[in-house]
């Protein structure tokens, strides 16, 4: 399909989706509810209870002192493991991948094919739009997430086992080879093992407590 077939259709949808809302709001006003009034108080609430509550599941992770110095001594393994290997010669797969959708024009960013992840496309975009086109800035994004799978790991074994889970994976996590390569590799491995980390957690946190934020953060991820 082309781009001039598909606008007329994404416009009528969202013309649809807002009459529908027109709609809702003039029933609702026969009983004295405003809808934007009564959905921003809703959303505000579920959003203040699932930051609460999330914050409360990393919090219950860390039982003692000793965790925490844990985690600071395997996340600096893994931070100086990831950042000697940052700045290696480029490899085929990563070149590809910045010279066939992010050093081109705006709409390649949005390319899909089975060997691009878009939203890493699109955030090599941006960490290489002041630094330019070198081979750390174009891994940024895959150094970062890289790095924060590692405590990312350490509190979901913390939450689906509590007591002294945990350590194993946190370890490897660090220091497995695989998962250095994917955290200095430019393809979005690493990007994707974070959220699939973090879509296990929310998701664990939806069957304790259902919400709409809950379930709105479940269909983001």
């Amino acid at each position: 399909l082309k781009v001039s077939n598909i606008l007329p259709i994404v416009l009528a949808a969202y013309a649809i989706f807002f009459l529908l809302i027109a709609f809702l709001s003039y029933i609702l006003s026969f009983r004295g509810i405003s809808f934007a009034t009564s959905l921003y108080k809703r959303t505000k609430h579920d959003i203040v209870g699932f930051r609460q509550g999330f914050y409360m599941f990393i919090q219950d992770s860390f039982t003692s002192r000793l965790d925490l110095y844990f985690i600071l001594a395997i996340f600096a393994v893994g931070l100086c493991l990831r950042a000697y290997f940052l700045g290696q010669p480029m490899r085929y797969d990563e070149s590809a991948t910045f010279l066939n959708f992010v050093n081109r024009s705006f709409p390649f960013l949005f390319f899909y094919t089975p060997n691009n992840h878009v939203l890493h496309t699109i955030l090599v975009k941006v960490s290489t739009l002041f630094p330019g086109p070198f081979p750390a800035s174009i891994r940024f994004p895959a150094f970062l997430s890289g790095l924060a799978s590692i405590p990312l790991v350490f509190v979901l074994c913390r939450t689906v086992v509590s007591g002294k889970s945990g350590v194993l994976a946190t370890v490897g996590m660090s220091i497995a080879p695989f998962m250095v390569l994917h955290s200095t590799m430019a393809r979005g491995y690493s990007l994707l093992l974070l959220l699939v980390l973090f879509l296990a957690l929310s998701g664990i946190y939806y069957i304790n407590r259902p919400s709409f934020t809950g379930c709105f953060v479940i269909s983001l991820i």
